[in-house]
Parts: C-alpha cells; sequence; structure tokens
C-alpha cells in the first residue's frame, strides 16, 4: 500500500532543487515540504543533547514527559546505514555516541508499536531533551555566521568527547547540570513551541523570497 501523500513529510536544504522540484511535488504535497537553505534567517532549533536523566530526577515525570514527546509525537521514523529506529533523534544520537546500531532494515521493520520499540525509548530517549520544554537557540544560519553553541549535558558531553566530537573538543558546548524542577517544567509548557523554528513557513525558494519581500 502507497502512503497517502497528505501523511509523508519532506525536509530539504534545497540541494539541486531545480533538478528534482517535479519528482518532489510528485511524491510530497507542497504544504508537506519544508524548505530550510539555512541562507538567509537565523532559524532556531530546540537543544537535544540534555539527557533528560541527568536533570529530571523523578522517574515518572521522566516517563511522562517521554511518552509526550513532540518529535515522537510525530513518527519521525529512520534508517541510517546503521540500521532502523523509531525516531530520527534516536537514529543520530546512536550514530553520534557510537551505539550499537539499530533493528535490522526488514520489510514490516516500522510496523513497531510502541511496546516492541521501547529499548530503543530507554537506550536515546533518556540521553535525549527534546522532551523537555528548553530555550531555542539560533543556528547562526547553518553556521555560516560562525561556530554555534550546544547545550550538553555532563554525561553527554563525556559521551561526545570520547566518541572524538569536533564540536565538543573545540569547546563550542554550554554544560546544563541543574536539575528541572516539575514547576519550572509547567511554566515552560506554556510558551514552548519546539518544532517551530522561525516566523514563516516555506515550501520552496519562492516562499523564501516572499518572506524577504515582506
Amino acid at each position: 500500500m502507497i502512503p497517502d501523500k497528505s501523511r509523508r513529510e519532506f525536509w530539504t536544504a534545497g540541494f539541486r532543487w531545480g533538478d528534482y522540484k517535479a519528482d518532489i511535488l510528485e511524491t510530497f504535497d507542497k504544504e508537506r515540504v519544508a524548505f530550510n537553505n539555512h541562507m538567509q534567517f537565523n532559524g532556531k532549533h530546540h537543544s537535544l543533547l540534555v539527557a533528560i536523566e541527568e536533570v529530571v530526577a523523578d522517574p515518572e515525570l521522566r516517563k511522562l514527559l517521554i511518552d509526550n514527546c513532540p518529535f515522537q509525537a510525530r513518527w519521525s521514523a529512520s534508517v541510517t546505514p546503521k540500521g532502523a529506529f523509531f525516531c530520527e533523534i534516536a537514529g543520530s544520537l546512536d550514530w553520534l555516541f557510537d551505539g550499537p546500531g539499530g533493528y535490522p532494515i526488514e520489510p514490516g521493520w516500522w510496523r513497531k508499536i510502541p511496546a516492541e520499540f521501547q529499548d530503543q525509548v530507554e537506550r536515546y530517549c533518556n540521553k535525549c531533551s527534546g522532551a523537555l520544554p528548553m530555550e531555542a537557540r539560533s543556528d547562526g544560519r547553518g553556521g555560516r555566521d560562525g561556530p554555534t553553541i550546544d547545550i550538553v549535558s555532563p554525561g553527554n558531553l563525556k559521551r561526545l568527547l570520547d566518541a572524538g566530537s569536533p564540536k565538543a573538543m573545540r569547546g563550542h558546548i554550554e554544560i546544563r547540570s541543574e536539575s528541572f524542577s516539575a514547576d519550572e517544567i509547567q511554566a515552560h509548557m506554556k510558551t514552548w513551541n519546539p518544532r517551530t523554528f522561525r516566523p514563516f513557513e516555506a515550501h520552496s525558494p519562492e516562499d523564501v523570497q516572499k518572506a524577504l519581500d515582506t
């Protein structure tokens, strides 16, 4: 069965857009294309390297936050050279931290229900801050404006250094070790919008130009 176009989403930096535009729009609804070439605007992105297990002491609160993660909720499954993952961030963390890899890439792997991928939830979600209401930081136009600073928890910093992360080794990081209280989390939730990375939507280079013109 071919998935409904309205249930597919495509994120692109616009590489060879002119060559592939027709194929992209044949495969995806235009409204489901997220175009971000990181050229004209400073996008703001949610921090993902503060391990929730390091800054939220209450295991029940951690589980509640992880179960309601706004990234997981959009079902952003991922395939990397190391296997299949229920979440694209989990796949990235596995690669970044030199993890054991994902599930075998075989027909139907993506049909797993939550109870079947709790091993990955335990391994990766606890090392992630996607479920935490944190302040978004500028991406410096994809690093074009100079080195950007990642917020990192102490344990994740050690993992990055052990894995030989160039950015961590250069010190382009800010340590977050303070605990998040339940009250702090609740207060931040009121204005938290982690999936909004700039003040307008763009589905093509023309949309970016229109935003520039206004």
